[in-house]
């Protein structure tokens, strides 16, 4: 098994870093600018794994049919690498594995955790599938979900997808190594995840109030957070708190009083006895 390791960003710096770290040595490692983490190129460097870092992907297509074609390589693998690989460079190698941290076929695309918060899903997966021309329409290679809480935001799900994909690419990767791959090809209803625009964080609160939620954590720090505005300023919403039951005890006011998740939304009331956060009223 010989491989090129294709991506950056927090979550390919972080698979990348682990393989290192596992003695899981990439023939090459084909980055975009400086989306890897220093420390990370760093480590690579160290240990004689050639970098191809480019300025400019579109035309530099030639030079990375060029630099694999030398290192004799039969996979890759792509972690948040941020361009769609052409034929030319996808038929240079028998196995192209990419990551995704979506469940395809649903939330194909750009934008998959935040779209299946957007969506409430209770469970959100990643996949290891191989490479097509199409974007994430390659045949699923493994995989598997975890579990959102309503008290997950984008962050927090992210952390937990990234250590999933980790531990679901060493299992690809041994199966790869003994040639027990067994690719399925993807079933059900493909659902996309769009790449979001600025406008698309102005929140609309004529919404329900459990929609409003997930709006808010899917655009959680260190994202653009969902906006909306008094009068003519601009302003920002952090963060949102909601009640996994109806009666369930959220918070309670400077004034004593206490916020109680309902059906469509919260009520604040005043008790005769001192109530707890997170006590079920019923």
């Amino acid at each position: 098994m010989k491989f090129v390791f294709f991506g950056g960003k927090e979550i390919g710096s972080y698979i990348l870093r682990n393989l290192l770290n596992d003695d899981i040595i990439p023939a090459a490692i084909i980055s975009y600018q400086d989306i890897i983490a220093p420390e990370v190129l760093l480590i690579a460097k160290g240990k004689g794994i050639p970098v191809l870092q480019l300025r400019n992907f579109k035309n530099s297509i030639f030079e990375i049919i060029q630099f694999i074609q030398k290192l004799d390589a039969d996979s890759y693998v792509s972690v948040s690498f941020p361009f769609i690989l052409p034929k030319e460079i996808l038929s240079l190698v028998k196995t192209p594995i990419n990551i995704h941290t979506g469940a395809i076929p649903k939330y194909r695309g750009y934008h998959p955790i935040s779209a299946a918060l957007l969506n409430d899903e209770p469970f959100q997966g990643t996949t290891v599938h191989l490479m097509a021309e199409e974007v994430d329409a390659g045949s699923v290679l493994l995989q598997d979900f975890v579990e959102v809480k309503n008290t997950d935001d984008i962050n927090s799900i992210k952390e937990k997808l990234i250590n999933l994909s980790n531990s679901l690419l060493i299992t690809v990767l041994n199966q790869l190594r003994t040639n027990t791959l067994y690719p399925k090809k993807q079933i059900g209803e493909i659902i996309w995840a769009p790449k979001r625009l600025p406008e698309d964080s102005k929140i609309d609160f004529n919404n329900k109030t459990r929609y409003l939620h997930n709006f808010v954590r899917a655009l959680s720090d260190p994202y653009p957070n969902a906006y909306c505005f008094l009068k003519d300023e601009k302003i920002r919403i952090k963060s949102s708190l909601s009640g996994n039951v109806n009666g369930e005890v959220l918070n309670k006011t400077i004034d004593g009083k206490y916020i109680i998740a309902t059906a469509d939304g919260v009520l604040i009331v005043e008790c005769d006895r001192l109530l707890q956060i997170g006590d079920i009223l019923n």
